[in-house]
């Protein structure tokens, strides 16, 4: 990370960047649905002025419904088909409504499931894991 609400995302250039959420409730993950019909943790872009926690906050409770508390510091994956760098955070569920973007979501046993080697979701358990949440 370089600072407040940018994203180091190529050598020398700062930008606005993508922020996205692992959100753990009862043992569980929250992923949301994609156009292409994929599951993705939820995320976006960071708008201007918001805080990278803000933007990932944000993109859960309009992606999903779901209100969080961000909890420890985030770490940052690239894609291997974009080279979109993400900034991820981990955290809790505080309540859920239904999500104002109308998009799918589930929560799923991270222990479980086959797509468990996704990019984003991978490093994200791992994390859970060093951090005692799973």
């Amino acid at each position: 990370m370089s600072g407040a609400g940018t994203v180091n995302l190529s050598a020398g250039l700062e930008r606005t960047g993508r922020a996205c959420v692992c959100v753990l409730y009862a043992g569980r993950v929250l992923l949301t649905g994609t156009s292409g019909g994929r599951w993705t943790l939820p995320g976006g872009g960071i708008e201007p002025g918001e805080s990278p926690a803000g933007a990932a906050a944000r993109e859960a409770w309009e992606e999903a419904g779901a209100h969080v508390t961000v909890d420890g510091e985030p770490f940052e994956v690239t894609s291997p088909h974009n080279g979109v760098t993400s900034v991820i955070f981990l955290a809790r569920l505080r309540r859920q409504e239904p999500s104002p973007e109308g998009r799918e979501h589930v929560w799923v046993d991270p222990t479980t499931a086959p797509w468990c080697d996704d990019y984003q979701l991978a490093p994200a358990l791992e994390t859970m894991h060093k951090r005692g949440w799973l």
